[in-house]
């Protein structure tokens, strides 16, 4: 029961390959210092929090903050800011959108098609919403 030698080749490549693969493990990305501040800029322009914790296979607690494709890390101490940024982020971001819900239910009212296009009424007798206030 002689193998020829290409089905040796072809075998011992097989092996190789298989063995190559179960070597390339994860290797998790951990911060290994923070840095307790960080820019006004930064601020401004981040995405995402993520927690790194030094209970999994990371030996320090951090923060990781995510600015367009790359990962800054930060002291915990600075989660409570961070936190407060992306809360009024949100804020902002639906104020805009209740605006622009507001704007398109206008010139629904009026008729018009765009914005622009539409002649501003001075005073318009019946309002497009009301606003009911509970007086407690």
């Amino acid at each position: 029961m002689a193998l020829s030698l290409p089905a040796k080749l072809l075998a011992l490549s097989l092996l190789i390959w298989v063995l190559s693969l179960t070597c390339e493990g994860a290797i998790p990305k951990c911060c290994v210092a923070t840095s307790k501040a960080m820019s006004p800029s930064l601020l401004r322009r981040m995405e995402r929090i993520e927690v790194q914790s030094s209970a999994g296979v990371c030996n320090i607690n951090a923060l990781i903050v995510h600015v367009k494709g790359k990962k800054y890390c930060v002291h915990v101490a600075a989660r409570n800011i961070l936190n407060r940024v992306l809360k009024r982020r949100r804020g902002k971001r639906r104020r805009k959108l209740l605006r622009g819900h507001l704007k398109r239910a206008r010139r629904q009212a009026t008729g018009c098609r765009s914005y622009a296009t539409c002649p501003r009424a001075e005073a318009s007798p019946t309002p497009v919403f009301a606003l009911h206030l509970d007086p407690r």
